[in-house]
């Protein structure tokens, strides 16, 4: 049963800490010597899977890193390459090709974003 909205939360020391209003601190801790995360459940393989979806999907995942690296991709203009490659026709066979990518996390970090498992 949960207090009501006038008791503060606590007092017998049995509630759950309140959520950090900005949670990247605590994820930049959690991601390590990366120094970036991503908050998305998807990665680029499961992104393949819904191919009608794709350029959405993908929006979805890029908006779901840390500010560092979303700035990055705004330097980029990659919103607009992604649909700059998806009115093309070739946004599928781009993102195959980064889902290929044979990366070992214990050898090459910056490759842990893209969660390398094949499965």
């Amino acid at each position: 049963m949960r207090a009501p909205a006038d008791e503060a939360p606590g007092v017998g020391g049995d509630a759950a800490p309140r959520a950090s209003a900005n949670p990247d601190p605590i994820l930049r801790r959690a991601a390590g010597d990366l120094g970036f995360y991503n908050t998305s459940e998807l990665n680029l393989r499961r992104l393949l899977g819904d191919p009608q979806n794709l350029a959405g999907a993908l929006q979805e995942y890029i908006g779901a890193f840390s500010p560092g690296v979303a700035e990055t991709f705004q330097r980029f203009s990659l919103s607009e390459q992604i649909v700059r490659l998806d009115e093309a026709d070739l946004l599928y066979l781009v993102v195959g090709k980064f889902a290929d990518i044979d990366c070992i996390p214990t050898l090459s970090g910056v490759c842990r974003w893209a969660t390398c498992s094949k499965s």
